[in-house]
């Protein structure tokens, strides 16, 4: 199952074509955005609008302070699915599945105080036989996921993209890489 995991955007619509273009081409069947695709000005969530049928999404830090339901609702028009704290079975055409738990971002409650990471919740009702997936835009949730999921798959540092020195290694724990519990 072809997977293409879509991050950070923050509501560059030149980038996201040149991405949606890349999953095109790579015959991607299924898509998993991992926060902060809006950007800020008078359309916030035209970004969203461009990407039809996204099969698990998770809410970044910049998607809460654009707003939380306006958010939702863009990706409720563009056919996709948030998973704040919450799992989704992803079932490949040969059956089985994978466990993909969505949490809410660290930072929600800045925002949005009913809104918080909650891995338990997410999990709840998973089957155990499944591998699980964690989705967080923020990588610090892999303190919370050791032991109880396989992989986390985390947005929000851009992979250190801009590391004078490599200071984001001081600021951050984890920027870009594997990291093993």
């Amino acid at each position: 199952m072809r997977t293409a995991i879509v991050s950070d955007i923050h509501g560059n619509l030149e980038a996201l074509q040149a991405v949606l273009a890349d999953i095109q081409s790579q015959q991607c069947e299924r898509i998993i955005c991992l926060g902060d695709i809006v950007g800020y000005g008078p359309n916030p969530c035209e970004c969203l609008d461009i990407i039809a049928n996204v099969d698990a999404c998770v809410l970044g830090n910049h998607d809460y302070y654009t707003g939380y339901a306006q958010v939702l609702e863009a990706l409720r028009r563009a056919r996709g699915r948030a998973l704040g704290n919450e799992h989704a079975v992803l079932r490949p055409r040969d059956g089985g599945g994978i466990v993909l738990a969505g949490v809410d971002d660290l930072w929600a409650p800045r925002v949005e105080p009913d809104r918080a990471m909650d891995l338990p919740r997410a999990l709840a009702g998973a089957s155990p036989d499944q591998p699980r997936v964690l989705l967080a835009h923020n990588p610090k949730a892999f303190v919370h996921a050791r032991g109880l999921v396989y992989l986390q798959r985390s947005g929000h540092t851009h992979g250190g993209q801009i590391n004078p020195g490599a200071m984001m290694e001081l600021a951050l724990k984890y920027v870009s890489g594997v990291y093993r519990a």
